[in-house]
């Protein structure tokens, strides 16, 4: 059976999608052939209605997870959390050789800890809970004494994404404006609430969050750009574009066609012919919420629809509308809506 959307959207997808779109035949009507599409699905580790964990375990001191598949860290950033419990005796870590990435850690409890980079000492004492350490891809030893236990989250930002984001704010640059090539703390806010946004992902974010990390991945990497940008370099200082008519046009079919599925910004960005980049901001620019809320909002819509319109039951709504479960299903619809979907449901008079 083919992958259900929006049943006032089945035709308008295009491109190498539309294979993807229901057809009504054999005298099933719209509701009919939904209520038989949600008895028959089921969601399976693989599925993307069920993304696998985004937070990984670095299971060594600072050594990215899964970079024996990808040694160059790939376009997106990796996510990693390196927890060790202390009671009496001290730690000591240690890596000859640095990530061929931009590393963000940050202290989620406070500590005491040394960490040295390439001979020179960064930190040594206390180190506050919300700490936050940026260092460069150089190859640098660099070691760690911890004499409290410690909860560090890592984002990883590869060079390729690093490269997306400098084209993206300066045009025509020859050279990459990051400067932070050793070690060091960083007290910037917007910066930092980025990073901890990311945190509790896999907790709270169900089907929608590989979208959200690809967003805070593209903002977090613009700010650091932005922080750190090499004086003399020429930022885009054109007025803000908004996403032409055709282009919004095209990705809200997208998006309608696609809404029970994960769906992520690079594949909106692709169908709009744009960078991630700008199409972000020029997509936040024309409706005035980013992508990631846009499609939360079109999928709690047409949520709204199937309660009101059919008798399906709550879990089964709640994977065609392209949500993990119907406990995220419930949570997301009622901070939306204000009500459960069983009450927004019997106040619909259905």
């Amino acid at each position: 059976m083919g992958t259900f959307g929006n049943p006032d959207q089945e035709n308008s997808k295009s491109g190498k999608d539309a294979s993807r779109c229901v057809r009504l035949d054999g005298g099933m009507n719209r509701v009919e052939m939904l209520e038989a599409a949600a008895t028959a699905k089921s969601v399976s580790p693989h599925s993307p209605n069920n993304p696998s964990n985004l937070v990984l375990r670095e299971d060594n001191w600072r050594r990215r997870p899964g970079r024996e598949m990808r040694p160059d860290g790939g376009r997106d950033i990796i996510l990693s959390r390196w927890t060790i419990q202390l009671a009496n005796d001290e730690l000591e870590v240690s890596r000859d050789e640095g990530e061929p990435c931009h590393v963000l850690s940050i202290a989620l409890q406070a500590t005491r800890q040394s960490f040295h980079w390439n001979g020179d000492t960064v930190v040594d004492g206390r180190v506050p809970a919300h700490s936050l350490m940026v260092s460069g891809p150089r190859d640098h030893p660099c070691r760690a004494v911890f004499r409290q236990s410690a909860d560090v989250f890592r984002v990883y930002i590869p060079p390729a994404l690093i490269e997306e984001c400098t084209r993206g704010l300066f045009p025509g640059s020859g050279a990459l404006p990051v400067g932070f090539c050793t070690a060091n703390l960083v007290e910037d806010e917007a910066l930092s609430r980025l990073v901890r946004s990311l945190v509790n992902i896999d907790e709270q974010g169900g089907s929608l969050a590989p979208i959200f990390v690809e967003g805070i991945g593209l903002a977090l990497t613009a700010r650091l750009i932005a922080l750190q940008a090499t004086p003399g370099l020429s930022r885009d200082a054109s007025p803000k574009r908004v996403l032409a008519p055709w282009r919004l046009q095209r990705v809200k079919d997208y998006i309608e066609g696609n809404l029970d599925r994960t769906i992520t910004l690079e594949e909106m960005s692709e169908v709009a012919c744009l960078s991630r980049i700008r199409f972000g901001a020029q997509f936040r620019e024309a409706v005035g919420v980013t992508p990631y809320t846009y499609v939360l909002q079109r999928r709690v819509a047409y949520a709204q629809r199937l309660l009101r319109d059919t008798k399906m039951p709550l879990a089964q709504i709640a994977l065609l509308v392209g949500f993990s479960s119907q406990a995220h299903f419930t949570t997301i619809f009622g901070r939306h809506i204000g009500l459960s979907p069983g009450q927004w449901r019997r106040s619909a008079g259905n």
